[in-house]
């Protein structure tokens, strides 16, 4: 029976992922490995292991920098352990082995900076599959020795789900690929059995980033304090946009278009229809620009974005007024 709790909670997601698509959510693919290690009274008994986790996730950005995200990983897990002991007419040591394959679900705040992300939040891991192997001995003074043998698949000892804290960081290698860290703190004790001793683990992984992309811009584009004051220019209205970032480059009298999402080729970008109160309008596909303006400039964008996974298309509007000369870049991501 608990063996479908994990299996369930995943099922009763499903349709969560697809709303968060739908929404231009971000989602991802991850894979790595962690260490584990037990905590608590007597951990010096038990041995680090190492396991594995895969699986996929989804994030929602609700401003400039702050969101909150889901996931769901298959994950392994387990301890191995030792103990000895000695009498003046025997000696005894039990050696445990334990095995288990969990339904891993974070559900965590992030922050967004420029090259980096950081997540905070509880977990809940669900035992999908469990194994252990006991070999239990005594040696008597005579030189006898007995040995049991004791093999078992059932949860009744162990916690579940097993729910604690998780704190990670992340860093863009390049477009959509993440390595990512994570430390995690189990609340609950192992079981029955191991009431004084906790499971902590220290996640290590890649991940693929799919849909909307995270508003960050190019190191290599560097404008002065003066060039990104938000008085050179008026935001009128924003619809169905992630972010709009303007930066005066250079000196001249034209303004540059770019989505930067349809570059990265997470969103396709169509039905380009681009108003303005004066120049000339020119390029095409993912980048426009308008020459020869005159300023104050007033500009009018309307667009078509689609998700080439789930081939959801939503229009987005907006109304932009530039005050000042130059050389204007417009980012756009969605």
């Amino acid at each position: 029976m608990r063996s479908n709790q994990g299996l369930l909670l995943f099922i009763l997601l499903i349709p969560t992922c697809m709303q968060a698509l739908q929404a231009q959510g971000i989602w991802w693919l991850r894979a790595g490995g962690h260490y584990s290690r037990i905590t608590g009274i007597q951990s010096n008994h038990y041995t680090p292991q190492m396991g594995f986790h895969l699986g996929a996730g989804f994030e929602r950005i609700f401003s400039k920098s702050a969101g909150w995200k889901a996931e769901a990983l298959i994950n392994s897990k387990g301890f191995t352990s030792f103990y000895e002991s000695s009498t003046l007419h025997s000696y005894q040591s039990s050696s445990n082995q334990v095995e288990q394959l969990s339904l891993l679900i974070p559900l965590q705040g992030t922050w967004h900076g420029k090259l980096f992300a950081l997540e905070l939040g509880p977990y809940f891991d669900f035992l999908i599959k469990s194994s252990q192997y006991q070999i239990n001995k005594v040696r008597y003074g005579t030189g006898e020795l007995t040995q049991t043998e004791l093999t078992d698949h059932s949860f009744n000892a162990y916690r579940n789900p097993e729910m604690g804290m998780a704190l990670g960081a992340g860093l863009e290698l390049f477009s959509g690929i993440y390595i990512k860290a994570r430390y995690m703190q189990a609340f609950t004790p192992l079981g029955n059995d191991y009431h004084w001793r906790r499971m902590s683990r220290l996640q290590f992984s890649l991940s693929k980033r799919f849909g909307r992309v995270v508003a960050r811009e190019p190191m290599y584009q560097v404008a002065s304090a003066h060039d990104l004051r938000k008085d050179l220019y008026r935001i009128g209205s924003r619809q169905q946009i992630g972010q709009v970032v303007v930066n005066r480059l250079d000196s001249g009298r034209q303004v540059i278009f770019r989505w930067r999402a349809a570059e990265t080729g997470a969103l396709q970008i169509s039905q380009i229809s681009l108003e303005a109160s004066s120049g000339l309008i020119t390029g095409s596909g993912s980048q426009l620009r308008i020459t020869e303006a005159s300023f104050p400039l007033s500009i009018r964008l309307r667009f078509t974005v689609t998700n080439p996974t789930s081939q959801q298309s939503y229009e987005s509007n907006l109304e932009l007024e530039i005050l000042e000369p130059g050389l204007w870049n417009v980012g756009i991501w969605n």
